[in-house]
C-alpha cells in the first residue's frame, strides 16, 4: 500500500482533511513519488513536531509503507504497532502488519490480523476488504482448512468479481477439498475471463479426471499440451485419462514421450506398462513391469501387472508365481487371490481356482461377480453343492438386481440363455460376459460344439481387457486345437 493510499485510508476512516495535514505541517510525508529513503525522512521529521493523534496515525502508516518499499520489514512492523497502541484494530495498521506477518511465514498472526480487518472495515471499501478475505483465504488453503478457505474466497470473489486470482484459488479450495463439480463451475467462470489459461486449463482437467469424466478432460490437457508440450503433469494427466477412455494409443504417446522426459522414471514405466497392459500389448506390458520391479523390488503393483500380463498371453507358471510373490506378503490380498483363481481355472485346476475365489469372497467388499466363477469352477470341478453355494451367496449379498445377480438366476435355472443374452442389452462389456459363462454351462453340460461357437460369440466382442475374453480364448484353443505341423 503505498502512502496516498495510506491517506486515502485515514481520510475514509477518520475523516481528516488535507486541509488539516498542511495545518501540521506533515504534507511533506505524504508527498507522491518520493523515493523510499527520502520519505521516511519527511514522515520521521512530521513524527517529531506535534502532531495531533490522527495525524500521527497516519504518517505512522505512511513511514511504515515506506520501510516496507525499502525492504525494512522490522521498521515497518514498529510503525504499524506504534499506529495499533494508538487506535487498536485500526484496518489499515492492521493490514500492513497482516502483510508482513505473511511475508515472515507467521501464519497464525497473519489469519489473525487479517480476521481483524474484515471484522472492523467497513462494508463500502471492497478492495481493502477483498484482499483481506482473499488473503486470509489463501492462508486457510495453504493449511488445508479447504471449507473455511472457499467461504473466504467466494466474499472476495463477490466484492472483486473481475479477479482472476480470487477464482483460481477458490477452485484450487473446491478441488483440494474433494468438491470436483463445484471446481469445475468456478474455472468455468475462471475460463470466460481467460480462456487460455493453461493453468486453469490444466486444473479443470484435473478436476474432470476427479469426475471420472475422462473425454472433456482428455481435450483440457490437449489444449494446455498445445501451448507448453513438455507439460509433464499435462502429459501424464491425459494419458490416465486416455488409458481410463479406452483410447489407448493416446495414452502409450503420451508415457512414451514422458519417458523420454523423465528417464528411469519407475512411475511412468509403471504407468506405460499399463497402457500397454490395457492396450493388449502383453510382451511390452512384462517388459516394462519388469523393470519396475528391478527399481523396486517386490512392488506388489507391478506384480500384479506383470502377473496379469503373462496371464493374457498363455504364461500360467509365470503369472501365479508373482501372484504367489504377492500373496506370500500379503495374504488377504483379494485382488490377488482372485486374479490366481483366474490362472488357475484357465489351466483348469478348478478345485484350487475356486478355493482362491472362495478364500477372496471372504474378505471385506469382494466384488459379486466371484460368486460367479466359484459357481462356474466348482461346476467345471464336479462340486454338487456349486449351485446351492451360489444362491446363499447372492441371498446373504442382498443383490438382486445387479448384473452378477442376473447371471446367477440363469445358472440357477430361473431364465433362458436368450433371456440372459437380451439382458446384456448390448453392452459389449456385458455380452462378452454372458457369451462366456453360457460356453462355461455348455461344457459343464458336455456340450463342446454349442460352447464353441459361444466363446466365438465372445471373442467377437472384442472386449480383450476383460478376463472372460481372454479365458474364452483359451477355451476356444483348447476345443479347436490346431493341425500339428508337418
Amino acid at each position: 500500500m503505498q502512502h496516498a493510499l495510506a491517506a486515502a485510508w485515514f481520510v475514509a476512516i477518520t475523516g481528516a482533511s488535507g486541509v488539516s495535514m498542511a495545518a501540521e505541517g506533515a504534507l511533506a510525508c505524504f508527498a507522491p513519488d518520493q523515493k523510499p529513503a527520502a520519505q521516511v525522512a519527511a514522515c520521521t521529521a512530521a513524527l517529531s513536531s506535534g502532531l495531533n493523534a490522527e495525524t500521527r496515525i497516519l504518517a505512522l502508516l505512511a513511514r511504515a509503507e515506506a520501510y516496507v518499499g525499502a525492504g525494512n520489514r522490522a521498521e515497518a512492523r514498529r510503525d504499524f504497532d506504534a499506529a495499533l497502541r494508538m487506535a487498536p484494530n485500526h484496518p489499515a495498521a492492521t493490514l500492513g502488519r497482516a502483510r508482513i506477518n505473511d511475508a515472515e511465514g507467521k501464519a497464525a498472526a497473519a489469519e489473525a490480523d487479517f480476521t481483524a480487518v474484515i471484522t472492523a472495515l467497513p462494508a463500502q471499501s471492497p478492495e481493502i476488504l477483498g484482499e483481506a478475505y482473499t488473503r486470509r483465504g489463501a492462508l486457510r488453503l495453504t493449511r488445508g482448512a479447504f471449507d473455511d478457505a472457499a467461504t473466504d474466497l467466494e466474499h472476495a470473489g463477490g466484492l472483486l468479481p473481475r479477479d482472476l486470482d480470487i477464482r483460481r484459488r477458490l477452485a484450487e479450495a473446491r478441488f483440494r477439498g474433494n468438491q470436483p463439480r463445484s471446481a469445475v463451475s468456478v474455472l468455468n467462470g475462471a475460463l470466460g475471463l481467460a480462456p487460455n489459461d493453461v493453468d486453469l486449463l490444466r486444473m479443470r482437467a484435473l478436476a474432470y479426471a476427479q469426475l471420472r469424466n475422462f473425454g472433456p478432460a482428455v481435450n483440457d490437457f490437449t489444449a494446455v499440451l498445445t501451448a507448453k508440450p513438455e507439460d509433464q503433469v499435462s502429459l501424464e494427466g491425459r494419458g490416465v485419462a486416455a488409458l481410463q477412455n479406452g483410447t489407448y494409443g493416446r495414452a502409450l504417446a503420451d508415457f512414451a514421450r514422458l519417458a523420454d522426459l523423465r528417464p528411469g522414471d519407475a512411475r511412468v514405466l509403471f504407468l506405460r506398462g499399463n497402457a500397454n497392459l490395457q492396450g493388449g500389448h502383453m510382451d511390452d506390458a512384462v517388459a516394462d513391469f519388469t523393470t519396475v520391479l528391478k527399481m523396486k523390488p517386490g512392488d506388489e503393483e507391478s506384480l500384479f501387472g506383470r502377473a496379469t500380463a503373462h496371464m493374457f498371453r498363455g504364461d500360467y507358471t509365470g503369472a501365479e508365481t508373482d501372484l504367489g510373490a504377492i500373496l506370500a506378503k500379503t495374504p488377504s490380498a483379494a485382488q490377488a487371490l482372485a486374479r490366481r483363481g483366474h490362472v488357475r481355472f484357465l489351466r483348469q485346476a478348478f478345485k484350487e481356482a475356486s478355493a482362491d475365489f472362495t478364500q477372496a469372497l471372504a474378505l471385506p467388499n469382494a466384488p459379486a461377480d466371484l460368486l460367479l466363477w466359484r459357481f462356474v469352477a466348482g461346476a467345471r470341478g464336479g462340486d454338487k453343492n456349486a449351485a446351492k453355494a451360489l444362491a446363499d451367496g447372492f441371498q446373504a449379498r442382498q443383490q438382486a438386481d445387479s448384473w452378477p445377480a442376473t447371471v446367477a438366476q440363469y445358472f440357477l435355472e430361473k431364465m433362458t440363455g436368450d433371456d440372459l443374452i437380451k439382458a446384456a442389452r448390448n453392452t459389449q462389456g456385458r455380452l462378452c460376459e454372458a457369451y462366456f459363462y453360457l460356453g462355461q454351462a455348455a461344457l459343464v453340460q458336455k456340450e463342446p460344439e454349442a460352447a464353441a461357437k459361444l466363446f466365438t460369440a465372445a471373442r467377437s466382442t472384442g472386449m480383450t481387457r476383460f478376463v472372460e475374453y481372454a479365458v474364452s480364448m483359451a477355451e476356444l484353443a483348447r476345443l479347436n486345437p490346431r493341425p500339428p505341423a508337418k
